[in-house]
């Protein structure tokens, strides 16, 4: 099914996917339907980060397990478009929007970015690409303090640092010798902190 004009009814189930890949802890940091010129058809672009490190085929399922689970979705995984982060379109959006973690709703018609033409998007969630700080083998988390003050106000009191496999891990039991595989830091632009090992 080729889509020719966003009404409604999509707006509402693009939201409901959404809802849905949140609910499963699944990260987006972009979703929104896009207006391909070239094509004369709406498609629903998501970036999956995480999971689209297996590949656009482990994305793709995680999107199609989401929507087996939503009943009367208007759309299907053929309208769906699963974006690199990074791919040009969200590199060029992001440049004039940003809306943080949370789900938005913004109409963005006939708006000219870097001069090029975006003639039709409707946005939901378009966050900034997070910073990578990488923290040697064996750093002692002392040597940190000085990036933890500085986040420390701007953190919520019950946000979390989360391991690369595990659950969730309080600020305070962090352990205080980085692992011997070396660790990473996102930081993205709700100032949270995702732990994973490299």
């Amino acid at each position: 099914m080729v889509i020719t004009a966003l009404d409604d009814r999509l707006i509402e189930g693009g939201l409901r996917l959404l809802k849905q890949l949140d609910d499963a802890d699944v990260f987006v940091d972009a979703a929104l339907w896009f207006y391909f010129t070239d094509k004369e058809a709406w498609k629903l672009l998501l970036s999956l980060p995480e999971a689209i490190g297996g590949g656009p085929r482990a994305a793709y399922k995680v999107i199609q397990e989401a929507i087996s689970k939503l009943a009367d979705l208007p759309f299907s995984l053929d309208d769906v478009t699963v974006a690199q982060p990074d791919a040009p379109v969200l590199r060029l959006l992001r440049i004039a929007i940003s809306t943080g973690p949370g789900i938005s709703g913004i109409r963005f018609t006939n708006n000219v970015v870097n001069g090029q033409l975006i003639q039709d998007a409707y946005i939901y969630r378009l966050t900034r690409r997070p910073h990578r700080i990488d923290i040697p083998a064996k750093t002692h988390w002392s040597r940190l303090s000085p990036l933890f003050r500085c986040l420390t106000p701007l953190l919520n009191p019950f946000q979390r640092i989360q391991p690369g496999g595990g659950s969730d891990v309080p600020l305070q039991e962090v352990p205080e010798i980085v692992p011997h595989d070396g660790l990473h830091l996102l930081l993205d632009p709700a100032i949270t902190l995702r732990l994973a090992c490299r």
